[in-house]
């Protein structure tokens, strides 16, 4: 699966998202920079599928109702937005936390070198 290489945020249209709208696409573009994202990566990596590269994990993520929040040690850290309905996040921090890991542990070094990155470039205001 390779996403479109635009890297703008995939939520830029909802009104609820809107406000980190260019954090996560800066975030995008600098995983897209760093590792573009290749052909054959699957989201079912239990039956074969190659794992999704960062930027897609990022996208994915973002899509289902994530926000980027200042945060002093990391820079930016992933806010999942709750929603019990599921209709514009996610149904539980603990649904989020698994598809997270699922997504993010392969990545884990370069997604907080990016967050860091993002954070002295964007220069946030401290929580």
């Amino acid at each position: 699966m390779v996403m479109v290489a635009a890297c703008e945020d995939p939520r830029s249209f909802d009104p609820d998202l809107q406000e980190d709208s260019i954090l996560w696409s800066m975030l995008l573009r600098l995983a897209y920079e760093d590792t573009p994202p290749q052909d054959g990566e699957d989201d079912d990596v239990e039956n074969g599928g190659k794992p999704l590269g960062l930027y897609n994990a990022l996208y994915l993520l973002r899509c289902d109702g994530i926000t980027l929040q200042p945060n002093r040690r990391w820079g930016y850290v992933l806010q999942p937005v709750i929603d019990e309905r599921g209709d514009c996040g996610w149904q539980s921090r603990e649904a989020y936390q698994a598809e997270a890991r699922r997504l993010l542990d392969p990545h884990r070094e370069k997604l907080l070198e990016l967050l860091g990155l993002l954070g002295k470039i964007m220069k946030p205001v401290r929580r």
